[in-house]
């Protein structure tokens, strides 16, 4: 299982990183995507909390994925484990963090 978060917003929804570099010591060069061989799973949570749970035979060679397109996957939010303090908090990040994205489409109609 390989576990994964993303806070990178897009106008469509969180954007995740599923590839990996060749040199694990490097962030140099371009991603691979991990063989189903290797990775059986992958967990990804992302700004909102959401908890997804996606086999890595579904994601088919990719190294980026917009998360929307996997809805089928969820499998929970986290946001039950915070306080309601820190769910407030969480919410207004990601309201912070989606409007540059939503602004950008606005601009391209």
């Amino acid at each position: 299982m390989q576990v994964k978060t993303t806070t990178f917003a897009q106008q469509n929804g969180w954007t995740v990183t599923v590839g990996h570099h060749p040199d694990t010591h490097s962030k140099k060069g371009h991603l691979l995507a991990y063989s189903p061989d290797e990775i059986d799973l992958f967990f990804i949570v992302d700004r909102d909390m959401t908890m997804y749970l996606i086999p890595s035979r579904a994601l088919a060679g990719r190294v980026r994925v917009l998360l929307r397109t996997y809805r089928k996957y969820i499998v929970g939010n986290a946001r039950g484990l915070l306080g309601v303090a820190a769910e407030e908090e969480m919410a207004a990040r990601t309201a912070q963090a989606l409007t540059p994205a939503l602004a950008r489409g606005s601009e391209l109609r």
